[in-house]
């Protein structure tokens, strides 16, 4: 393989990654939120087990929100074959050593196979992700090592019960990591030292001169990034937002609306799928970006994620094209006039939750 892939279905991307951990010589390491036991799933732990009796290395991190009706079970099935499977801050258990840092989740994919094909995105391992539009590309790395040393950080929070293992973050994560000379990966958490995804965010906004697209299962930016995104458009940068019209979180929809007003008054187009998708994209100019995270406060100030991003090129046309093809199944989101108390309500609690979760 070379260069870099980009799949928008899980079974494609599935039928990549397993020839790539097929070919494995030396070491796989898997980071996903969610790791189902179903037929994806299945095929998976088998292809792990046969690489571990043939000698390869291979490391999990599953987290524990994410894979919660099936983290033991994929822990069980590869127990006989030493330390293989970490649980990234167990529901429950965890909560009771640190209620801080529980709420804090591990949200990135990371597919790496012999410290040279690096998978990223927002597919996971199961079924469901055969079932609706993701996104998520395969990258043939020159240099993994910051990608390595973010597995590793991650390793060690997944088997740190105790304390503030937030004090132990290598200071090499601070920057954007250079995977090839076209693509760099970036990382987010809840140190803003981490969150690389954010800073690159905002800084194209603030520097965009003629387009802004963003493509996000997940939508609530801080008002900082809700007021760059505003005086974009006063510059005259055309802004283009898509989301699922309905998350499966009514409560999360609500606060979504504290924003939508704002933005649309502005002129910025927001654009609602009629069918729920979970890509997470986007573009400033000819910049990209791509990855776990959401264009959300949740990814971009407190989960750890891992993003890739470049500029122009193949993978920027193909994200234009897709871009495209979930606006043929979306419409435009209108302006709903709400009475004054509901407004109210709607900014009291967004700031609140910014205020809460964002750790700057």
């Amino acid at each position: 393989m070379r260069g870099i892939n980009i799949f928008s279905r899980g079974e494609d991307f599935y039928n990549s990654i397993e020839s790539e951990m097929a070919r494995a010589e030396k070491e796989i390491l898997i980071n996903v939120y969610a790791f189902q036991n179903d037929s994806v799933g299945k095929r998976f732990i088998e292809i792990i087990k046969r690489k571990l009796r043939s000698g390869i290395t291979v490391r999990v991190i599953i987290d524990g929100l994410g894979t919660r009706r099936n983290g033991d079970e994929i822990a069980r099935a590869l127990a006989g074959y030493g330390d293989v499977v970490r649980i990234f801050r167990p529901r429950g258990g965890y909560f009771w050593h640190n209620p801080k840092m529980s709420l804090r989740r591990d949200h990135a994919r990371i597919f790496l196979v012999d410290k040279k094909i690096l998978g990223v995105g927002g597919i996971c391992i199961g079924d469901i992700y055969n079932e609706r539009q993701d996104i998520a590309a395969l990258v043939s790395a020159e240099d993994t090592s910051s990608v390595i040393d973010y597995f590793d950080y991650l390793w060690m929070l997944a088997g740190n019960k105790n304390g503030d293992p937030e004090a132990l973050v290598p200071k090499q994560l601070s920057s954007p990591f250079s995977l090839a000379p076209e693509v760099k990966a970036l990382i987010s958490g809840p140190l803003e030292a981490e969150q690389a995804i954010y800073r690159w965010a905002l800084e194209r906004i603030i520097t965009a001169e003629r387009q802004i697209v963003i493509v996000s299962a997940w939508f609530l930016p801080t008002t900082e990034l809700i007021k760059a995104l505003c005086d974009a458009k006063e510059r005259g940068v055309d802004i283009s937002i898509i989301t699922p019209s309905h998350t499966d979180k009514r409560w999360y929809d609500e606060f979504r609306g504290a924003a939508i007003p704002k933005l649309l008054k502005k002129g910025i187009r927001w654009y609602g799928a009629h069918e729920y998708f979970h890509q997470k994209f986007f573009f400033v100019d000819d910049d990209w970006c791509l990855g776990s995270a959401n264009f959300d406060m949740v990814s971009m100030n407190r989960n750890y994620e891992l993003n890739i991003c470049g500029h122009g090129g193949e993978v920027l046309k193909e994200l234009q094209n897709n871009f495209q093809a979930l606006v043929k199944n979306s419409r435009p989101i209108g302006y709903t006039r709400v009475s004054l108390f509901v407004k109210t309500v709607r900014v009291f609690a967004y700031r609140l939750f910014e205020t809460l979760i964002v750790t700057r």
